[in-house]
């Protein structure tokens, strides 16, 4: 019972590929907001041939606006959206490094009592209370609950803790998924509103060419753009953190039942 073994594997796997993706929110939001075709005037050529009547056509063709995604209230809606899924995946990066550091703290301290003898139940609890870490809230959860349990009711407990554990890991991630699964429609229709907004200013001043048509087209689409931009990283950020979760109560399980093997309770 000497050789008790608590490995703690606390690091946040696929943290740069979280990163990645909370700035892929941020840039593509972004470039979707900022960055649009300016387009130009309408050149066509001259029946008569020659450069005056090209500059005649391209001085009466349409001036194209830029494409702008706060310019439509579902775009708006869009640049809040990535504003709440970088804030989302900052907090649980930083809620991540917090567990690795006090998961490294804890292991040290559970190493140490082991090392000599067998400890008690207080030394432990003791250490634990100590410690923030997911694994000491697991163990504090346990062996306040009495003096010694059987193996049935350690058992039950441990479930508990567990469980309760895997909600503080989780935190945010529901809000998280929501993002990222309501951005593309919320981006749909932004995109179905712009082109009933098209065909309403067709029908009440009349076909005014292709390029018209398609400049409003095109502003409609951007909504549909950003819906993506913002819903594809999040959703990659959401499925890692809860991969990582669930590890890592699988993790907690593992090194609980081992200090509960050495305590005999199991």
């Amino acid at each position: 019972m000497q050789n008790v073994k608590c490995k703690i594997r606390s690091g946040v796997g696929g943290s740069f590929c979280i990163l990645h993706s909370a700035f892929c929110v941020f840039l593509l939001a972004l470039s979707c907001a900022t960055a649009a075709e300016s387009g130009q005037p309408l050149t066509l050529p001259s029946p008569q041939g020659g450069e005056g009547g090209v500059r005649e056509v391209a001085e009466a063709g349409p001036k194209f606006r830029k494409y702008y995604l706060w310019s439509e209230p579902a775009g708006i809606a869009l640049i809040a959206y990535s504003v709440l899924g970088l804030a989302l995946i900052g907090e649980r990066l930083l809620a991540w490094r917090k567990v690795k550091r006090s998961s490294q703290a804890v292991a040290i301290q559970v190493k140490d009592l082991f090392a000599t003898a067998k400890p008690d139940r207080n030394a432990l609890l003791g250490a634990f209370e100590k410690s923030d870490a997911p694994l000491g809230q697991v163990m504090v959860y346990v062996l306040q609950q009495g003096t010694t349990n059987s193996p049935e009711t350690t058992q039950l407990l441990l479930d508990n803790a567990l469980e309760n554990a895997s909600r503080r890991l989780k935190k945010n991630l529901s809000l998280l998924a929501c993002v990222a699964g309501t951005a593309p429609f919320l981006g749909l229709l932004g995109t179905v509103l712009g082109i009933m907004d098209t065909f309403n200013s067709i029908a009440s001043q009349g076909f005014g060419g292709p390029a018209v048509i398609s400049h409003g087209i095109g502003q409609a689409l951007v909504t549909t753009a950003g819906g993506l931009a913002v819903a594809i990283p999040t959703f990659i950020a959401y499925n890692l953190f809860t991969a990582k979760a669930n590890n890592t109560v699988g993790e907690l399980r593992e090194q609980a039942s081992r200090i509960f093997v050495a305590l005999g309770e199991m």
